[in-house]
């Protein structure tokens, strides 16, 4: 389009429809590359940060269980503690109907049972 400028080969309407594309085709080569720079900026801000980390097994600890199991004492206690609380939540029911059933059983059916007895000749 340059070319065709500088040469002016063709009439005076020709030469303004090519500066209007050139200038049409400027703008839009001005656009792009100000939304590449836009774009290459909010590349440059974004940050990405990795971290790996990787754990051992038991097997490779070696001599290290003692240690481990200091470590883990408290958790451990908090779970068997966690383990009876939850088997004496399942049991009281349990308990409390048993008791109760023991209870009538025994004081007011088991009476009447002995008494009902024939005397033994």
């Amino acid at each position: 389009m340059q070319q065709l400028l500088e040469n002016r080969p063709g009439d005076l309407g020709e030469i303004l429809e090519t500066e209007r594309e050139l200038s049409r085709v400027n703008g839009e080569i001005d656009s792009l590359k100000s939304t590449l720079a836009a774009l290459r900026q909010r590349v440059d801000m974004s940050q990405l940060t990795v971290n790996y980390e990787t754990r051992r097994d038991a097997v490779t600890q070696g001599g290290n269980s003692i240690g481990r199991a200091f470590t883990e004492f408290f958790a451990n206690l908090a779970e068997a503690t966690a383990a009876v609380i939850t088997a004496f939540a399942f049991g009281l029911p349990w308990l409390l109907l048993i008791g109760a059933l023991l209870w009538i059983w025994l004081r007011l059916i088991w009476p009447r049972i002995r008494r009902k007895k024939p005397p033994v000749a």
